[in-house]
């Protein structure tokens, strides 16, 4: 992926690698299909956050808005980027037609100001079914 850096989040001894977003940045990530990939976001939240947090994010392949996606989740009970406490994970699967693509990922608000996304082959999908 590109335009973001990397940002690595943790429970346990277990580590992710996703990439961080601020409000209004984008990330492009390419993709070969036929198949489908799974967007995976999350929030980087404020310590003390209570409640749900809203954000919404962009998905746009080859430049064609596929659509603006609104979330709002808590925080999760074990997952934390260094000291910070992050939101849950939220998925969507994005169809990836035929040849290569760019899949753009941009976080277009938040209360947060602060994102996690990464891009995913379903064939990935055991490694976190939790949250």
């Amino acid at each position: 992926m590109t335009g973001a850096t990397q940002a690595v989040i943790s429970k346990d001894t277990l580590q992710q690698t996703w990439w961080a977003l601020e409000d209004g940045e984008q990330v492009r990530a390419m993709v070969t299909g036929p198949g489908k990939v799974r967007v995976d976001s999350r929030l980087i939240l404020g310590a003390g956050t209570q409640g749900r947090s809203p954000y919404v994010i962009e998905i746009r392949r080859d430049g064609t808005r596929l659509g603006w996606f609104n979330y709002a989740q808590e925080a999760s009970a074990t997952w934390k980027q260094g000291e910070s406490p992050v939101a849950r994970r939220t998925s969507i699967d994005v169809d990836i037609p035929a040849g290569a693509h760019s899949l753009e990922i941009r976080l277009v608000a938040s209360d947060s100001e602060r994102g996690l996304v990464r891009v995913r082959r379903h064939a990935l999908e055991d490694e976190d079914r939790a949250e």
